[in-house]
């Protein structure tokens, strides 16, 4: 989701600027974008870890404000959703 924020960025920079290749940019941009949609749309909505209220409240904020939402969704609720646990050192105790 960084990758696509910093290319959307580099796009909308080189659009301001007139570059040339501003428009190839900014396709792979919405190409990345749609994706990521895509892959959190499918993630949550497979889980049954998450009431159906949280599904849709995800799925408005990944199609409305994807970039902020991704970076939340990544980093604090997508081990409940996927229900794992992930080690933040190596040797944690993963209970």
């Amino acid at each position: 989701m960084l990758i696509t924020a910093a290319v959307t960025l580099m796009a909308y920079w080189a659009r301001i600027t007139h570059q040339s290749f501003s428009s190839n940019i900014l396709n792979f941009a919405f190409i990345l974008l749609g994706t990521s949609v895509i892959f959190g749309l499918f993630e949550v909505f497979q889980s049954k870890k998450i009431q159906m209220l949280e599904k849709l409240m995800w799925a408005l904020a990944f199609i409305f404000i994807p970039i902020i939402s991704f970076i939340v969704y990544l980093r604090l609720r997508r081990n409940k959703v996927i229900g794992t646990r992930i080690a933040l050192k190596e040797g944690a105790n993963l209970n």
